[in-house]
């Protein structure tokens, strides 16, 4: 086990929303690059190696922080990859609801973890679910540093499911319309 942060996709990604989202999350992490000051720390980031960047692309985002501040690959697909039983071969689904989930042992990357997820729930609304190991207090620096880095002003607070679930916090965005 593990600190754990798992979202769920309903249904397909607007394109025009999906480019507005990854043109996010390339301006923060050029803005967590270029100009540490933004945090306390800097925070050495990968892609799928050590030795590669963070990916994001027109299909999907990669991040994990370098060794040894390392743990899963935090990933969001614009499609979901669906093995078809009979060929045994994988194809895209956009369609397709999707549930993923990264542990980051709350290692320095987490914090980037948490931002994006901010970002994408901000650009997809309901159409995504996030939950998390964490509590409130461990989404305010990210939220802080979305906010800071996009003045969104973006009013997220960490739900937490009612007592017996088998489901962890949840983050809600309240409804505020979107300038």
């Amino acid at each position: 086990m593990g600190y754990t942060h798992y979202w769920k996709r309903y249904g397909a990604h607007d394109e025009t929303k999906w480019k507005k989202f990854t043109d996010d999350v390339k301006h923060l992490l050029r803005i967590i690059d270029e100009v540490p000051f933004f945090l306390e720390k800097r925070i050495l980031l990968a892609g799928e190696t050590d030795d590669t960047p963070p990916v994001v692309t027109e299909d999907e985002v990669i991040i994990n922080g370098k060794r040894p501040n390392d743990c899963e690959h935090f990933l969001i697909q614009k499609e979901t990859r669906n093995l078809d039983p009979e060929s045994k071969k994988y194809f895209m689904d956009s369609a397709a609801d999707d549930f993923s989930f990264c542990k980051t042992r709350c290692e320095p990357y987490d914090l980037v973890v948490v931002a994006v997820l901010c970002l994408y729930k901000y650009h997809f609304g309901n159409s995504v679910e996030i939950s998390s190991d964490g509590d409130e207090r461990d989404f305010e620096e990210g939220i802080n540093l979305v906010n800071k880095v996009f003045s969104y002003g973006i009013p997220y607070r960490l739900v937490v499911a009612p007592r017996g679930s088998i489901y962890p916090p949840f983050i809600q965005r309240e409804d505020v319309e979107k300038v």
